[in-house]
């Protein structure tokens, strides 16, 4: 009459304190337990959302014991900056995912990039009139496209010529890169006998030939091609060379502009000259040869009809007689004896 007893696992024994008991699969005296369990959705072995008590005894197929899944949905649960899984996008160098250091355009980080004509950070340089960067010669007062530190006539250019030449007058044109503001000239080989401009002060000197031109209001004959003013002089039955020289052209305040004169030209004879080479004179040459403009010496015929002849008619009526053809005895011209 004794009280130990068989239990489900075998064991006899009056202690039911021991008795062995079913596990969570039903197993008497299994060791299977519930633990939390939490679904691993990519399969890294990490799970992630709500833990579930389960028996850990079942063949739990997706579910782990852990909650370590940063991103469920990302394997390897490496993300690039932009937080794509396993992504290529990364930091660059300014802070900036995927700027591919665009942000740096050679002088740091968000500055603005080299500048000036060295191309340097933080450069203002520019290129002078020279074409030097960060030069300092500015300045093309002639506007002909080379700074005056390099040119030899920062201050113009002017070409003088004779234009439109006669027997007795001549246009002084001229080709100019910059405006004229005065003149002075000599010229030589005619006489002057006047000088007119678009100046409204011009003078010349009939004896020295120097002509002067310039206004008192300041103004200006334009740049470009035109008249600097129209000579006149004495024609002359051979012509002669006309010369131009001691060439000053004055430019804006002053300044001296390089004058180029013209070169000596060929003057024709007057088509109106009289016998004396006296353009538009009235001299003629009378029959004896002689030139003159006083009739009253004109040469006339003698009686033998020879002009300037000496042969005039005898008391006889004869033409360089003797006289003695109508003589007396007495050797008396028309006499009675």
């Amino acid at each position: 009459n004794g009280d130990n007893l068989v239990d489900e696992c075998g064991t006899c024994d009056a202690d039911s304190s021991n008795d062995c008991v079913q596990d969570c699969m039903g197993v008497w005296g299994g060791t299977s337990t519930e633990e939390t369990f939490y679904f691993d959705f990519d399969g890294d072995d990490q799970g992630a959302g709500d833990g579930y008590l389960l028996c850990n005894g079942l063949d739990l197929i997706g579910w782990v014991t852990n909650n370590n899944d940063s991103d469920d949905a990302c394997y390897s649960n490496v993300h690039d900056c932009a937080g794509v899984c396993d992504g290529s996008f990364v930091v660059d160098d300014c802070g900036v995912c995927d700027g591919g250091n665009a942000d740096n355009l050679g002088c740091g980080c968000f500055e603005p990039g080299p500048s000036g004509c060295d191309n340097q950070c933080g450069s203002t340089a520019i290129i002078d009139d020279c074409g030097v960067c960060d030069g300092v010669n500015f300045g093309d007062a002639d506007g002909d496209g080379t700074c005056d530190a390099d040119d030899s006539t920062p201050n113009g250019e002017a070409v003088i010529s004779f234009s439109y030449l006669t027997s007795e007058s001549v246009n002084v044109s001229y080709s100019s890169d910059v405006p004229i503001y005065g003149f002075q000239f000599d010229i030589s080989g005619v006489t002057l006998t006047g000088a007119t401009s678009d100046f409204d002060m011009i003078s010349f000197g009939a004896n020295t030939g120097t002509v002067i031109g310039f206004s008192m209001s300041s103004l200006s004959i334009p740049e470009g091609n035109g008249t600097l003013a129209l000579l006149t002089f004495e024609p002359t039955a051979s012509g002669g060379i006309i010369s131009m020289d001691n060439l000053i052209i004055g430019g804006q305040s002053g300044v001296p502009i390089q004058g180029t004169p013209p070169l000596n030209a060929a003057v024709s004879g007057c088509s109106d000259a009289d016998c004396a080479d006296v353009c538009g004179g009235s001299a003629i040459v009378d029959e004896c040869g002689t030139c003159d403009a006083d009739s009253s010496n004109d040469c006339v015929q003698d009686c033998a009809g020879s002009w300037g002849g000496s042969a005039v008619e005898d008391e006889c009526n004869v033409c360089d007689g003797d006289n003695s053809s109508c003589a007396d005895c007495a050797d008396t011209p028309n006499g009675s004896a």
